[in-house]
């Protein structure tokens, strides 16, 4: 019964960051609106996280932000030896959202995005769904 339930669970947040990337991905498609402001996020970006819970660390590389907020990157986990894609998007008040996907796994967060003092990205996240809440916290610098 408990090998079923997560499967479901499992199943279900596939399906979920499936359709973050695709509402992810369309934002902005609207033809109809007047030019957006550049995103103050813009640029490209790389840099490390952690996830403090179970000690994991990674990099996150090459995030390319556009100026509408579309985010492609890539991630890496150091810890357990695995990298993927990354595609998102955030909002000029720093919501962010975006799906990081590996072979045969995609997963979507949520959280924040700011630039501090020094110029640099920081970024705290939580997966969205369970069986594995994994929050995470990355600091970026400018390229």
């Amino acid at each position: 019964m408990m090998r079923s339930m997560t499967r479901m669970a499992v199943a279900g947040c596939m399906a979920l960051a499936a359709l973050s990337a695709v509402a992810v991905l369309d934002v902005g498609s609207s033809t109809a609106e007047a030019a957006p402001s550049v995103s103050p996020f813009a640029g490209s970006w790389s840099g490390t996280w952690s996830h403090v819970e179970d000690e994991a660390v990674g990099t996150w590389d090459d995030w390319t932000i556009s100026d509408a907020g579309r985010i492609a990157g890539s991630f890496y986990s150091i810890t357990n030896s695995y990298g993927g894609g990354i595609a998102g998007h955030v909002d000029a008040d720093g919501k962010l959202l975006f799906v990081g996907h590996a072979p045969q796994s995609g997963y979507p967060f949520k959280g924040t995005a700011v630039i501090d003092g020094d110029g640099k990205l920081i970024v705290s996240v939580d997966q969205v769904c369970p069986p594995f809440p994994i929050p995470m916290v990355g600091i970026l610098e400018r390229n």
